[in-house]
């Protein structure tokens, strides 16, 4: 009996240790799905605080006013928002209407290339008829202005990496991955797949000799993805050897792969591409694809009865899916989100409306102040702005000013210009002026009310019209603005490094004189590069002042 007892003892304590291990498992995978439930709450909290930027009232049949650039649009906003999940879709999709940056017309404004814009509204246009047998054509521009267009296709995440035809390169990650290891722009023409050509040298050669630099992708019975490059055209009908100059290695789900040299693997698939130059980016025509990402790795449970042990990994297993899906949820809103508040916020005082020799242009102040100590940016810094551009600057002006503006309109008494100026009333603060404020100064007569409020509602409109003249080539002075655009872009983290403006050569010459005007000295090379020639007419000066 004493022996049963220890056998009982050690029963119970093995019986506790089960149960303290199952306790242990499930109280970590509580406190997970606890923690998931709390970041899912705060960001939903997120979101219904931004809701306070949203157009309750918006819908499809919508006709958005649109300033791109000083071009002036107005489209449906079910053609704009085409592209689900695209920050071009969120810009227009209505969520965040109250927090955008508008125009003195009260119209949404961008600082886009006009061109560029054009471009890709026209696309969307011809998208909504399309149809399978008539597909639309992808936004096109002139040779010159390809790059901004594809800077423009990024910034509104209206393009992603070309998926090349395959049965095991099927993500766009997976394609992602593929085309930064190739390290330059390329594209994948498929030759062969050995499970519809067939696995025999004959289909193999007829359908890649003297093809040029190809790409070999092979996918494993279990689960493995290897293959390679070469830059030596594929020769000949004898038993087929790749010479490859580079190779790669995956992991089941393309995960990174440690090889063992001794390891054999046996192909399900294999195909063969022909590589060439080329872009490897597409247009979106129906919404951001999911990019579906490799779950973390965790230990399954074992030590638990089969029951349990499937019961506690699939709880797992949906927790991670659940955690990732939030990530992507949480990725997506603070980018739209800093997409928004970077490229689209802002007050109408900030959009400068240009008269560049008769073209109207329209940019955000900030674009031109994006190199510092321009002259540029000095022309257009808010504390000097009031001195310049074409049109009432009513917020300067004095009590004087606004005694005597009161005195020319017709209809009103003499003495409502004296009432004005004994109270020392400025120009912001005639801009303020109501029914009831005009009352205290001493202003009573309903008419004379009325007849003021009209003329000050005109300087609201004028003043936010001012237009302030470029004296220079719209296009030298329009390619300045394009460079900008990126640069401050590129400040914001919501595009790349600018690239140096391409011009034409016609007009190279009189571009470089109007950069160096602006941006004297060596910020120059900024816009023109570091080879850039000396200033024009420089060693004649040079010489003209060692002769004097």
């Amino acid at each position: 009996m004493e022996d049963l007892s220890t056998l009982n003892a050690g029963l119970k304590a093995a019986l506790d240790s089960h149960e303290r291990s199952l306790k242990g498992a499930l109280d970590k995978l509580d406190a997970k799905e606890s923690t998931l439930k709390e970041k899912q709450e705060a960001l939903a909290a997120t979101k219904l605080l931004d809701r306070i930027h949203a157009n309750p009232d918006a819908a499809d049949s919508d006709l958005v006013e649109v300033n791109a650039g000083g071009m002036i649009l107005a489209l449906r906003r079910s053609t704009l928002t085409q592209i689900k999940g695209a920050r071009f879709e969120a810009l227009f999709s209505g969520r965040w209407d109250k927090k955008l940056q508008k125009d003195s017309k009260g119209r949404l404004f961008l600082d886009v290339n006009p061109v560029c814009f054009q471009a890709i509204v026209d696309h969307l246009s011809e998208l909504a008829i399309a149809s399978a047998e008539n597909p639309a054509s992808p936004p096109c521009v002139g040779d010159e202005y390809k790059h901004i267009l594809g800077q423009h296709l990024e910034l509104f995440g209206l393009c992603t990496t070309s998926m090349p035809e395959s049965n095991i390169v099927k993500t766009a990650k997976e394609a992602e991955w593929l085309h930064e290891w190739l390290e330059e722009e390329r594209r994948l023409e498929p030759l062969y797949r050995g499970s519809r050509d067939g696995l025999s040298n004959n289909a193999f050669h007829s359908s890649c000799d003297d093809k040029g630099c190809t790409l070999t992708v092979i996918e494993t019975t279990d689960g493995y993805v290897l293959g390679g490059y070469s830059n030596t055209p594929v020769v000949g009908t004898k038993p087929t050897k790749l010479f490859l100059n580079r190779a790669f290695y995956w992991g089941p789900a393309f995960s990174n792969l440690k090889v063992d040299e001794s390891k054999v693997f046996v192909s399900s698939e294999i195909e063969v591409f022909r590589v060439s130059s080329g872009e490897t980016t597409l247009f979106l025509t129906k919404g951001v694809p999911d990019v579906e990402r490799e779950l973390p790795q965790v230990e399954p449970f074992t030590q638990f009865t089969k029951d349990v042990n499937e019961a506690l990994n699939a709880k797992q297993n949906r927790l991670l899916q659940l955690e990732d899906a939030f990530e992507d949820e949480t990725g997506a809103f603070e980018d739209e989100r800093n997409f928004i508040n970077g490229f689209a916020g802002g007050d109408a005082e900030d959009v400068i409306a240009l008269n560049v020799n008769g073209k109207m242009m329209t940019t955000h102040r900030a674009t031109l102040q994006a190199i510092e100590d321009s002259v540029l940016a000095r022309q257009f810094d808010a504390s000097v702005w009031t001195e310049q551009g074409i049109g009432p600057r009513v917020k300067t002006w004095t009590p004087d000013d606004v005694a005597s503006w009161a005195d020319n309109i017709r209809g009103v008494p003499d003495i409502v210009g004296m009432l004005l100026k004994a109270n020392d009333i400025t120009g912001p603060e005639l801009l303020a002026m109501n029914m009831e404020r005009l009352e205290k100064l001493g202003i009573e007569r309903y008419g004379t009310q009325f007849l003021l409020l009209e003329e000050i509602k005109g300087l609201k409109e004028a003043s936010q019209n001012v237009v302030a003249p470029i004296q220079h080539s719209p296009y030298c002075f329009g390619k300045i603005v394009d460079f900008l655009r990126q640069k401050r872009l590129h400040s914001l983290g919501l595009a790349e490094e600018p690239v140096l403006p391409e011009i034409r050569d016609e007009q190279k010459s009189r571009f470089e004189n109007v950069v160096r005007y602006y941006f004297p000295g060596s910020s120059a090379n900024l816009l023109l590069g570091e080879a850039a020639s000396a200033p024009p007419h420089a060693n004649k000066r040079r010489k003209t002042s060692e002769e004097t």
